[in-house]
């Protein structure tokens, strides 16, 4: 099976973190291209990491025929723009999360791909992890009973990412601050396990005067089914905490966010524990079944397509509206 080639719109830190193994060292994807405005950097990268092509023009890039298919991974601020850029070159996306700033833009980009059929995608990549996809099967089987409650707790201790990511400050480019940087993760999960919310209730604040974005975030809801939980963020923690519970009528199981760690159940008075291993490349699953339905041309219902990740930033949007004044086209220019 040949591999894909992709493109790069982004050389940030998400890729150097990951430029040894995502997506560029799968078993059917490889890096050839990217884009990167500065020359100089653009040159020391291409030599540095040994990537056969550099473009300082995304249009060049976009018009190499070579490339399969392209990943943004630039601020969200950026995505719309090279979203549809890359539509109109006909180039399958994946796109980093946060999506895009806002649900409005969100909606705007997948009616941008499905109008003219090509495919997108959404770096919601835990869902396809063996860890989360074996809390799915568990919770298909009632393992613990019918569900009847879900909590969340994120904690992150205020740290360097002030000086290390500025642009996440800076809510033109953002959408938001550091809950709605990560929050994406757990809301997809959400909705990947128990499909729509039905009400949500969300109260946000700020306590740091160094930003204007939010760092205190609780939310609460309800899903279709159902199901009344909650969720609890602090960005000004002095440690770090992370642990989703889920309760049945026979017992609860409950794990991080984690792509590795244990799954803890308790069923019926009895304690189970079901451990894996922290991936090397979080998102090389992704990647892989993204090569994979590329090439096939067979639909897998594990991706986050584009239409998938549109319920987690209208969640999203509802719990921060309030804070925002709202978040409708160009929120960001009131505040």
């Amino acid at each position: 099976m040949r591999k894909i080639n992709w493109g790069l719109i982004g050389f940030g830190n998400v890729v150097k973190n990951n430029i040894n193994g995502f997506p560029f060292d799968s078993e059917n994807s490889e890096l050839y291209a990217f884009f990167q405005r500065n020359m100089e950097e653009g040159i020391k990268n291409k030599k540095k990491y040994n990537i056969p092509k550099f473009y300082s023009n995304v249009n060049d890039l976009l018009s190499d025929k070579n490339i399969d298919a392209v990943y943004i991974c630039t601020p969200p601020g950026n995505h719309l723009e090279y979203a549809k850029l890359c539509c109109d070159f006909n180039k399958p996306t994946y796109i980093e999360k946060p999506f895009a700033r806002n649900y409005l833009e969100a909606i705007e980009i997948v009616e941008y791909f499905n109008n003219k059929n090509v495919p997108i995608w959404v770096a919601h990549y835990k869902r396809t992890l063996p860890k989360f996809l074996k809390i799915r099967e568990l919770l298909q089987k009632d393992i613990i009973g019918k569900i009847v409650n879900i909590n969340f707790n994120s904690e992150r201790q205020y740290n360097s990412l002030l000086n290390n990511h500025k642009w996440l400050y800076n809510i033109e480019l953002s959408g938001g601050g550091r809950f709605f940087d990560i929050a994406p993760h757990f809301v997809d999960l959400l909705v990947f396990y128990f499909g729509k919310l039905k009400k949500v209730y969300g109260l946000s604040s700020n306590n740091c005067d160094k930003y204007k974005t939010e760092d205190i975030v609780t939310f609460i809801f309800e899903t279709d089914s159902g199901i009344i939980g909650s969720a609890n963020y602090n960005f000004l923690s002095n440690k770090r905490l992370d642990v989703f519970t889920i309760s049945g009528t026979k017992g609860a199981m409950s794990f991080s966010l984690e792509g590795g760690g244990d799954i803890k159940l308790n069923i019926l008075g009895k304690e189970y524990v079901i451990t894996f291993d922290e991936p090397y490349i979080y998102e090389k699953d992704m990647v892989d079944s993204i090569g994979k339905e590329l090439l096939t041309k067979k639909y897998n219902s594990n991706i986050c397509h584009g239409k998938d990740a549109l319920e987690t930033y209208n969640v999203i949007d509802l719990v921060l509206s309030d804070f925002y004044n709202g978040r409708n086209r160009e929120f960001w220019k009131n505040q």
